[in-house]
């Protein structure tokens, strides 16, 4: 019996758990297979059989593995004597990208012995609907991010390179490289429409923890000449509400109080390279971080071109918690600013969501980097060591 007809008769049971949180493109997943093959299987308990075949890879396992569960399944399905096998074929192509990068980013390497079988992943069309229904669910979700990374791997780029930098925090140590951005790109010149409106997401992570990044730029044309959509009117707000944040724009002012009640503002900073660090007390990241911000700053401190401040964003009523933590924290040699956003407009200015957030200021109060990835990586003296030139 053929692989598809034996998983999809009446006797078989469905496992419904991988599949309940399944999540479709802006435009609609299922009119996109309506038009396409597809629309004659069900494309929902393919890939629920397909997530069943590939389920055991879920956990640490050799590449070894993952290789010859993909033989096995494509020796049963090669014919492609239904529509079902088909799609099925297809799938398993995609899970092994996705299993592929998974064990990879696990074993943190990439090495010699690893090219054969990652020189198997099959070249994806950008523009296929079963590839944005793929993208869309929860197995394989952007899938797409996986495909990347391993043709980069392939192309021979540095492991931590062909990630793409970054990490989903503001506590991260390195911004997003060039190679995140070339995907990005091609996914806005080559993706489908649907594709395109699944990346938009991508885009609002990078306003939320980067802000308006200079990789960005290219890509709004292609942007505005999507389809409308509310996360299109979204994402172009973003690029709005970002704008007055990029490099070389001039920093918003703020008029913040410090810890015995003097009054400080940008102004007062003017011919000073402004290293900030924002943090709250309730923010065990900030907390933990701050030990490495001191470390930078005793580094730097016998030098009068650079001034190192913090910015709490606690609420106004913690004021008297705030203040007698500084010494707990060894922070009283620095100047410790307050910018609750019951008294101050702080955060509204400098779009602040979440922290710790890392800000340099050049001598003439113009934005170097107002997302500044944090101390304990190199770009972080490296950001503000520059705008000492």
């Amino acid at each position: 019996m053929k692989f598809c007809e034996a998983l999809l008769s009446e006797g078989f049971m469905i496992k419904t758990r991988y599949m309940k949180r399944i999540k479709y493109s802006i435009l609609g997943v299922v009119l996109t297979f309506n038009l396409s093959v597809f629309a004659q299987v069900d494309s929902m308990k393919v890939m629920e059989l397909m997530t069943d075949r590939w389920k055991q890879y879920e956990t640490k396992t050799t590449i070894g593995l993952i290789d010859s569960n993909y033989e096995a399944i494509k020796k049963e399905l090669i014919n492609k004597e239904s529509d079902a096998d088909s799609m099925a074929l297809e799938l398993n192509d995609l899970f092994f990208i996705k299993f592929l990068s998974r064990h990879l980013t696990r074993q943190g390497e990439f090495n010699e012995t690893d090219k054969p079988i990652c020189n198997k992943i099959p070249e994806l069309d950008l523009k296929a609907p079963l590839l944005l229904f793929a993208v869309n669910s929860k197995p394989l979700s952007l899938v797409t991010k996986d495909y990347f990374f391993l043709k980069h791997l392939l192309a021979g780029e540095e492991f931590a390179r062909a990630a793409g930098g970054g990490k989903a925090n503001t506590s991260m140590l390195n911004s997003f490289n060039e190679l995140y951005y070339q995907d990005l790109y091609n996914v806005y010149e080559t993706g489908s429409e649907g594709l395109k409106q699944t990346y938009l997401s991508q885009i609002a992570f990078i306003f939320r923890f980067y802000g308006y990044t200079e990789g960005l730029e290219p890509i709004l044309p292609a942007i505005k000449a999507m389809q409308s959509s509310d996360n299109k009117d979204k994402v172009l707000q973003l690029f709005d509400n970002y704008d007055h944040l990029r490099a070389g724009k001039p920093a918003p002012d703020f008029k913040l109080p410090d810890d015995r009640g003097n009054i400080y503002t940008l102004a007062d900073f003017k011919g000073k390279v402004l290293v900030i660090d924002v943090w709250a007390t309730w923010c065990t990241w900030c907390v933990t971080k701050m030990p490495k911000y001191l470390e930078v700053y005793n580094k730097y401190k016998g030098n009068s071109d650079i001034t190192f401040i913090t910015i709490s964003i606690d609420k106004f009523r913690e004021y008297s918690h705030w203040k007698y933590s500084l010494p707990h924290y060894n922070m009283m040699e620095l100047i410790n600013l307050i910018g609750s956003e019951e008294k101050t407009d702080f955060i509204e200015k400098y779009n602040i969501t979440g922290a710790p957030r890392y800000m340099v200021i050049d001598k003439q109060g113009n934005i170097v980097n107002v997302y500044t990835p944090g101390p304990g990586g190199l770009e972080f003296e490296e950001t503000f060591i520059k705008a000492l030139e």
